[in-house]
């Protein structure tokens, strides 16, 4: 394998995460955080992956990484943008696999009606979807999920809720998922996916396993 990390990784982190997430990783190839920007108001998950990247140089190699609503936006990303490939963490490919509730909330307009505050629930609560038991793990989204105000968790669920593509059919896209995820269950994701153990903090519980599979993935396309 390679060790002079030519390949550029831009990389998504979740919905109340940031550049740390990544710093588990063990890849290849060097990553470069995409930091968050506060959506606009009439924002679509393309403008905001547009959005995200304005002032990102995309330039050959690339490849992109997504956790999450981080996953999302990658995914989207697939179809605007032409990565060697793409990751996806404990994500969802397609507007198809969210969660009834999601769903249901974009129909009734929800994220439209409902003050911010509703958005950003405390922390204790949160994590009875999450189910972070490590301490370390807790204090890390704790840190960076209290740094955001609860009018971009507002829009970002919106975008969410309003999303209808998928992935691009022959995109190298990966999925790869945790088989104890409560947020996305892994019953609900259509394949192409990679199950290994965990649940959805698996970025940083399941590092090394996902640091082998994009390393085998760079390598796979080093040979292009």
């Amino acid at each position: 394998m390679s060790a002079d990390k030519s390949l550029n990784i831009y990389a998504f982190p979740g919905l109340g995460t940031d550049a740390r997430i990544f710093e588990y990783l063990n890849v290849d190839a060097n990553i470069h955080s995409i930091p968050w920007k506060l959506p606009r108001r009439r924002e679509s998950m393309e403008s905001y992956v547009k959005f995200l990247l304005e002032d990102v140089e995309l330039q050959q190699p690339y490849a992109f990484v997504g956790v999450s609503f981080g996953g999302m936006l990658a995914a989207v990303a697939t179809h605007i943008f032409q990565p060697k490939f793409c990751v996806l963490v404990a994500s969802l490919k397609s507007y198809r696999e969210l969660p009834q509730w999601m769903k249901y909330s974009g129909a009734l307009w929800l994220p439209h009606v409902l003050p911010s505050r509703v958005y950003k629930p405390k922390m204790e609560r949160l994590n009875r979807v999450l189910g972070l038991k490590n301490p370390t793990h807790f204090q890390i989204f704790k840190s960076s999920y209290e740094a955001q105000s609860p009018l971009f968790y507002k829009r970002c669920i919106r975008l969410i809720c309003r999303w209808r593509s998928g992935y691009k059919e022959g995109s190298n896209l990966l999925h790869i998922h945790g088989d104890r995820d409560t947020l996305f269950p892994l019953k609900k994701i259509s394949e192409p996916r990679i199950s290994v153990r965990g649940g959805h903090f698996i970025i940083i519980s399941a590092a090394k396993q996902i640091s082998s599979i994009i390393n085998a993935e760079i390598q796979k396309h080093s040979k292009e």
